[in-house]
């Protein structure tokens, strides 16, 4: 089994029914061979762009372990549940730990990053001379 993130986003004026009908997918989940591992309202926000006609809904997001090949059922017995503006199931991929920050040792200084920008301009002399010759030898020819 594998582990997938449900994000749902009811209808706002089933806000009464919004824990039951959360109930009704962790009842699905089960029934398919999942088992559901965390579930959390997320509340009331604002769509990015209206979906069904409405502009806001309320959002549930519901971590379960289920068989690969039931995920399409999943999806498929609330396909036309006129209760869900949005329903998708996507793979659940948390980070093991956090991301190591550079620290003051492994990060060079500024002066440092200076002086090797000041040593690499010096190891190149260029001189007027130099530039005002190969001009020169260029409009001979």
């Amino acid at each position: 089994m594998k582990k997938y993130e449900v994000i749902l986003i009811l209808d706002d004026r089933k806000s009464d029914e919004s824990s039951n009908i959360a109930d009704n997918v962790k009842n699905q989940v089960c029934t398919l061979g999942g088992e559901v591992l965390e579930t959390q309202e997320m509340g009331h926000r604002q769509l990015a762009h209206p979906i069904k006609k409405r502009s806001t809904g309320i959002y549930w997001n519901i971590i379960a372990m289920l068989p690969p090949r039931k995920v399409v059922d999943l999806k498929e017995c609330f396909r036309l549940n006129d209760d869900f503006l949005r329903m998708d199931v996507f793979c659940y991929e948390q980070p093991d730990t956090p991301a190591a920050k550079p620290t003051a040792e492994s990060t060079p200084d500024a002066e440092t990053t200076e002086n090797v920008a000041d040593d690499s301009e010096a190891a190149i002399p260029v001189s007027d001379d130099s530039k005002s010759a190969k001009t020169e030898d260029t409009t001979e020819s």
